[in-house]
This record gives structure tokens, sequence and C-alpha cells, in this order.
């Protein structure tokens, strides 16, 4: 080839026939070129690296790789001239190679591939050099499936593959280029039916909810649904997914689904079968957490009878679900719920009786945490106070009252007990709970006065309250006798009791005689003296009286007052020393007194001198038989007077008058009594008996026989005598 300035450039290009991948070489020969910059240019489908060698002759050899077939274009420049025939097209075609082809999309996935889906793909050559493509597809028997191959519209390189399945099985696909299979040939696809999936559990075609913390627990059946794999996912009520759990069964295409919720709310449900959704899916399943109801409200605390009751129920974080109520109690009782709409729920409760009702609350067909709710209902007006007739209490002993609550509120509700005492202490005291709606109110007082005792049930006073409890101590109780020992017949016996210090009580007092009759009773409160009382009943014959003072029903004293009654009448006194006249002075006398009849009593014997007011002793002895014998013995002369008293009563006929004689101080003296007296002649003498008492004056004359003497004795005490006697004493 001829060259610029004379010089010539030989070249010799001998590329050697070689598909993509192959090296190729070509030499330069610039020995007749003379000197100057030798620069090379590859331009194709691809800019492979040129390595260029020094040959030792002078000649240069390049060679390179070209990557992928296609036509490639070789510029040779010396001193920036192309040489002659640049540049030289150099044509590279690919050699066959089957495992160059690639073959990808759905119809090839190892599953995917529905049930009268078309099963397409591309087969890509490009690169595998030339050959002839087939396709074919073994399908499960009877299952034959046709295959379509067509060039794709954007590169004749690339082919469009396609095939109907008509059942589920597993299925071949074999793609052979060249007569070989090409990578990865034959491809293994499941053909799968998930409209042949069924799947059973909560929240399936059903309002069945499930429970947090709980494992819920579906079934599925993908028996006739081919192969596949069986994948669940659900999205929490925070929008976070939860993966659950796939265990085969023992048969072969059934599986159990499951996972546990762990909050309360709406799960979203998904379940594939070779990456297909199953009927029915996606579902909603509602988790519901009955431990998070919140049950509030005073209604909870009890009420009254016919009163509305409010309960709130807060069902915010316990997930979707519906509110039951269970109702048992004593009587009837109106019961409606309320929806909110704010996942909230109103319970208005209005029982007709008292007692104790149970509130059942169910939330999603479960009870709610603390149901069955006990809600004490009271009446309190029909609470009773049993044992008040037993008042008046008594210091020192244990007031009991029991309290009967059982149509008034709810068993074993407790009874509170304050006492306001009379000195003003103010204090709780103890009821015991019998069981079966009685209680016992218990308190022993230790003063006497009136208690005031208040009783509340559920927190509201019972009726009728405060009480008023009196209470009593007999014991301060005063019983003033005066002294009473014996009282007579007929005659009013009279004695005091003072209550004053012993609290509010009745006093009461009993007077029964031998014959146990109840005597009349006359009891009078003192004017101006509060709690003193005058107590008179007059005895109707001798004996003895038993006399009881009572306060309110208490005895008072230890024993009953004994109180002897007498009949001075009955008495009877008799004997010489009771005789009007005739008793001497320093002469011993005495008197029997009979007292036979006369019931209980003393003798007592009181003899004195009317002149000189001087007493007389006397001894008084028992004879035995109610008789009593006594005897004195007068000291002076005069008129004495005898008193006897019975039981300290004067007895009939007393006092007695008797005269007492002192003849020691008679005196007589005169003319009659001196000398000679002549005969027929008056005689006179004085005869003294001042100083002896009363007494029988006698005159006895004696001298010679048959002598007839006349005496007469006028008021002077003077008489004609020579000789007197008086009380037959003769006068010295």
């Amino acid at each position: 080839t001829e060259a610029g300035d004379g010089d010539t450039l030989a070249f010799t290009i001998d590329p050697t026939e070689a598909g993509d991948g192959d090296t190729l070489a070509f030499t330069i020969d610039p020995t007749e070129a003379g000197d100057g910059d030798l620069s090379l240019l590859m331009e194709g489908p691809a800019e492979p690296e040129m390595k260029v060698i020094d040959n030792p002759d002078g000649t240069k050899t390049v060679s390179y790789v070209p990557p992928i077939e296609g036509d490639y274009f070789v510029n040779v420049k010396f001193n920036d001239t192309a040489i002659p025939g640049a540049p030289f097209k150099v044509d590279v075609e690919a050699a066959t190679d089957a495992n160059r082809v690639r073959a990808s999309g759905p119809g090839l996935e190892p599953e995917g591939v529905r049930v009268g889906d078309k099963g397409d793909f591309q087969i890509d050559t490009r690169g595998a050099g030339r050959g002839d493509l087939r396709v074919t597809v073994d399908a499960p028997k009877p299952a034959a499936s046709t295959v379509q191959v067509k060039p794709s519209g954007c590169d004749s390189l690339v082919s469009e593959a396609e095939y109907n399945p008509r059942a589920v099985g597993e299925y071949k696909v074999n793609v052979l280029y060249a007569g070989t299979h090409i990578f990865e040939s034959p491809f293994t696809v499941g053909v799968s039916d998930p409209t042949k999936c069924k799947l059973t559990g909560p929240g399936i075609n059903n309002k069945e909810l499930a429970r947090a913390d709980k494992p819920v627990v579906y079934k599925l059946d993908a028996t006739s649904a081919g192969p596949g794999t069986v994948k669940a996912v659900a999205r929490d009520p925070r929008g976070a997914q939860v993966d659950l759990a796939i265990e085969p069964a023992q048969r072969e295409g059934e599986f159990t689904v499951s996972f546990t919720p762990d909050n309360a709310g709406t799960y979203g449900i998904s379940v594939s079968h070779a990456g297909h959704s199953i009927p029915g899916v996606p579902f909603a399943l509602g988790s519901v957490d009955p431990s998070k109801i919140k049950v509030t409200g005073d209604g909870l605390d009890g009420g009254r009878v016919e009163e509305t009751l409010k309960i709130l129920v807060d069902a915010k974080e316990a997930g979707p679900g519906g509110l039951k109520l269970g109702l048992e109690g004593p009587g009837k009782a109106d019961a409606k719920v309320d929806d909110n709409q704010d996942s909230t729920f109103t319970i208005n409760f209005t029982p007709h009786a008292a007692g104790e009702y149970r509130l059942k609350i169910q939330f999603a067909d479960e009870e709610v945490q603390g149901s069955p709710f006990p809600v004490p209902i009271r009446d309190v007006s029909k609470a009773k106070v049993m044992g008040l007739e037993n008042a008046p209490f008594v210091v020192g002993e244990p007031i009991k009252l029991a309290v009967d609550t059982r149509y008034a509120a709810p068993p074993d509700q407790p009874v509170v007990a304050r006492v306001d005492s009379p000195s003003g202490q103010n204090y709780e005291v103890p009821v015991e709970n019998e069981g079966k709606g009685y209680s016992m109110v218990e308190f022993t007082p230790e003063e006497p006065g009136e208690f005031e005792l208040d009783m509340s049930l559920l927190g509201e006073q019972m009726p009728n309250m405060p009480l008023k409890l009196a209470v009593i101590d007999p014991a301060r109780c005063v019983v003033d006798s005066g002294g009473l020992e014996c009282a007579c017949v007929g005659e009013p016996t009279y004695l005091t009791v003072d209550t004053s210090d012993a609290g509010p009580g009745d006093l009461e007092v009993q007077a029964i005689d031998d014959l146990n009759r109840k005597l009349p009773i006359s009891l009078r409160p003192i004017q101006d003296e509060p709690g003193r009382y005058e107590i008179e009943f007059t005895p109707e014959q001798a004996g003895s009286i038993q006399v009881d003072v009572l306060y309110s029903q208490r005895p008072v004293l230890e024993k009953p007052l004994l109180v002897n009654v007498a009949d001075p009448s009955k008495c009877k006194a008799y004997g010489p020393g009771l005789e009007a006249q005739g008793l001497k002075a320093r002469h011993a006398t005495y008197f029997d007194v009979e007292t036979s009849g006369a019931g209980v009593g003393e003798v007592e014997v009181h003899i004195i001198n009317d002149t000189t007011q001087q007493v007389s002793d006397c001894s008084i002895s028992d004879a035995g038989r109610g008789t009593y014998h006594v005897e004195y013995e007068p000291l002076s002369a005069g008129n004495y007077e005898v008193s006897i008293r019975f039981a300290g009563k004067i007895v009939a006929d007393s006092p007695y008058p008797v005269s007492v004689c002192d003849p020691t101080k008679v005196t007589a003296y005169g003319p009659g009594l001196e000398g000679d007296i002549i005969v027929k002649e008056k005689a006179t003498f004085t005869v003294d008996m001042r100083e002896a008492g009363q007494g029988q004056l006698d005159l006895v004359m004696s001298g010679p026989a048959n002598t007839d003497v006349e005496f007469k004795v006028n008021i002077s005490l003077q008489s004609y005598s020579v000789c007197s006697a008086f009380n037959n004493d003769l006068l010295q």
C-alpha cells in the first residue's frame, strides 16, 4: 500500500474465526512504513481489551476477546492516518452453548402457577450461538398441557413461552437448545388450586373472638389444592406484622395455623397457598382481653331498694366485644345496658328487694375479672332489734340485743353500733356476726341512767335510732324502814325508798302476809324530792309480812324485809298485880300477859306511882305458849298505873290503875285510946291514913262479952273507938 513520504507500510490481519469469548488476533507490519505513531481503536457491541505484542521481526501482534457476538470494527492509524482498508470489519458469531440460554418467568417458578392460569416465561438465547429451541411440558396424567413459543417482539433472540395447566400437581417444563437442556432445565413447577383450600377457625364466617394471651388455632385443609407453600401472617391492632406458626398435620395436605394474640383489638389475618390467597382471606379477627375490662361506679357499693344504681364498664383496652349481664339475688331487679358508643357501657340496675345481688358481667362471652360482683342492697327500714323487752337493763350485766337484717341487707353485712353514756362518753360497742342475717350487739353498762344506742347498716342509720336504753342499779336504791320491825293490825305502816341514784326505772313494792295474800300498797312520790317514794300498807291480821322492794322487777334488797305484825287487841292481862286495890307496899305481886293469837311482839310493862312518879321495876319471863309472867314490888303507897305494851302498842284495857297501901303509915291517937273511959260516954280518937294510901278502914272493939259498941267515922276520920283495925292488919 502506498504511503506518504515514499515510505511503504505493510499490515497483515489474520483474524481467526471464533465465537464470542474466543481470543482473536491480527498482525501489523510497520517495518516499511518508517517512523511514526501507531494507534488502535475497536468499535462494536462491546469494547474488548486489546493486547499488543512486539515481535522480534518488527511486526506487532494484537489480540482481543470479544465478549459477545456482533460486528466489530478495528480501526488502525499510523501518525493519525488510517491505513489502507481501515476500519476492518470483523464478524463475531456466538458459539452454540445451551448453558448460556436463560429461561425465567412465573411459569417456571417452583410454585405460584394456578390451574387455569397461563404458565408464561421468557427464553433468552442471546450469546448461546446458533441452535434450535424446543419446549415441552410433562403434566400429571391425565392433564396434558400444550406449549406455545413465539419470538418476542423486541428481540429475535428472546422468545415468549406459555402453557395452560388443567390440573393440580407437579409439572416438568423441558427447555432444550440445540437438542440440549438449557441451564436448570427441566424446571419443576408445582401447579396448585388455592380455591380448593378450606380454612376453619375463629373469625372465619363467624363472630368468634380470640382471647388475648391464649392460642388461636386454625385448621387448613389443602389436600385438594396441590403442592404449595402455606404462609400465614397477621397485622396486630398496632399495625405490626405477626407471623403465624404453621405445622403439618398427620394427614398430608392438612395444616394447623396458630398464633397467640398479645394485644386486644382487631387482627387482620392473611393465609396463602403457593403465593396466592385462599378463599375467605383476608379476614378480621377480634382479640379480646376481659382482664382489661374496668368496672367502676358507685353502684358497686350497693344502694337502697328501688334506687337505680349505675355501673360503668370500660372496654377501651379490652378489644371488640359485646356485654352480657346475668343477675342473681333475693328478689326481682331491672337491669339495662346502654352502649355509650365509645367502648364503654353503662349498666342501670334497679333492685326491688333487699339482700345481696350477684351481678355477672360477660364480655365477649367470657366473665370479666371480679365477676360476679356482689352488690349489697339495703332496706334499712326492715332491720329489727330484738331484746328491748328486757329493759330496763342493770349495771354490771351485759346488754344483749339481737339485730335481724335478713330483709334489710345482704347476709353478713356489718352492723356498726355506738353508745352515748349518761356521763357523756361516746364509744363503739362490739357487734358479733351470728350468720344468716343476724348480729348480736353486746356491751356492759357501768353506770345507771339513760344510754343512747345508735346503729347503722351499710352506712345508713337504722330506723328508730338512737335507741334509749334505761339502765338501772337496784343496789343504789335506799330503803328506809325507819327501824320498822313490827307493825300492828289495822294501823298504817310506812317506809320510804330513794331511787334518785338508781337510774330510770319503775318502783314496785309487794307486801305478802302469812296466807300469801298481797296487801294493798300505796306508793306515793314525796313532793319536791325526785326519786323518793313513801310506801304505805295496813296489816290485816297478826303474823308476819314479807315486803319485797323491786326496781324494774329487780330486787333491791338482798332478801325481803320481814315485818312482824302484832294485834295487841288479842292480848290478855290478868293477875293480882293488876287488881285495883289490895296491894301493899314492899310486897311482891304478879300478873300474866297472854299474847296467843296476837302475833309476834315484845311485851313491855311500865309501872309508875302517879303520886311520886316513882317507877317500879318488874321482871318479865316467858312462861311459854305465848304467856309472859310479870312480877313487881311497889315501893310505896299510892296510886299506880300499870301500862302493858305488845309490839310497842298498848294492849287492851291498859293502862291498869292499881292502888297500893302501906298500913305501916297509919297512926291512931286521941282520948278514946287513952286511960279510963266512962261507960256510955262518947269516946273519940283519930286515925291518920294520909300517908298509907288508899285502903279499907276496919274498926274492931274487943271487950266484955256482948258489948255493943257503936262506931261513927266522920270525914275527918275522927271516930269513937277504943280499938281499930286497917286492912285486917291490927294497928299498933
